[in-house]
């Protein structure tokens, strides 16, 4: 398991640790409550025992102090439930902003892709490797694909942070000849404005590039440039994955790419079409 499939396990239990909590609120008997914060004890503490050494297990690298910032951002949720009856408005109260702490924390922490070149041993394994960036990126995430269609919303962004902003990049309606690059264009707009009802225009992009000007097919995710082999939609195709150096030319590149690109939704245009 690398470090990003690590962190990816980190950011889902916590989520299941803190959601087990949830269930205190739908019930009030006394010992059904001592069953449910008891699970939550015995979780919490494989959790911080995993988060504690994902921090110290990097070579040459120690983030022993992002450990106590996530052990001091998990106290008042240690400080309420151990009291039965558990105050459930205040658990209510306290677990999303807890949960957004040590959510910010765990994508926080630097991880890095170990393939220079990912070949597709197989399309689940690179859907997984795609997903698992996108899942623990913590800024930015752009993506340059011609032929988007509806699957990227729920393959690479249902899940992600909301932290993060999404920008997309494809070729626009106007381009299109052919039936089915017609339908899935549409289909793709249709998540893309619920997505963008979701997200907002300061955190959801969408943008237009024409087919003169676009040339490649990128993936960004904070710092980490990768050139896709194919379009995210062939995933089940012959596919590669080839990691970028991070240059100034290869920033310029991505940067001006989007500059160039029609904002379709976004800060300048807030209503998606």
């Amino acid at each position: 398991m690398t470090r990003l499939n690590e962190k990816q396990e980190l950011i889902l239990c916590l989520g299941q640790v803190l959601g087990f909590l949830r269930e205190l609120g739908g019930t009030a008997d006394g010992t059904e409550q001592k069953r449910i914060v008891a699970r939550f004890w015995h979780d919490c503490k494989e959790l911080k025992k995993n988060v504690r050494s994902f921090c110290t297990s990097e070579p040459r690298s120690d983030y022993e102090w992002l450990y106590e910032k996530f052990e001091k951002e998990l106290t008042p949720i240690l400080e309420v439930v151990p009291l039965i009856p558990v105050d459930t408005g205040v658990l209510t109260a306290t677990l999303p902003t807890v949960h957004a702490r040590l959510l910010d924390l765990l994508q926080g922490i630097p991880v890095s892709a170990e393939y220079p070149i990912f070949a597709a041993e197989t399309p689940f394994s690179c859907y997984c490797f795609l997903r698992n960036l996108c899942l623990t990126t913590s800024l930015t995430i752009d993506i340059f694909d011609r032929y988007l269609d509806h699957t990227v919303f729920h393959r690479f962004l249902y899940g992600t942070a909301a932290k993060p902003t999404v920008t997309l990049v494809t070729l626009p309606l106007s381009e299109l000849r052919n039936p089915r690059d017609i339908t899935r264009y549409k289909e793709f707009s249709d998540v893309s404005r619920m997505f963008a009802q979701e997200r907002g225009p300061s955190k959801y992009r969408l943008r237009t590039l024409p087919g003169a000007d676009f040339h490649d097919r990128w993936l960004r995710c904070d710092n980490q440039i990768f050139a896709l082999g194919g379009s995210l939609k062939d995933l089940d195709q012959r596919f590669t994955i080839s990691r970028v150096d991070l240059t100034t030319e290869s920033r310029k590149l991505v940067d001006d790419a989007i500059a160039r690109a029609t904002e379709v939704f976004g800060p300048s245009q807030p209503i998606h079409p």
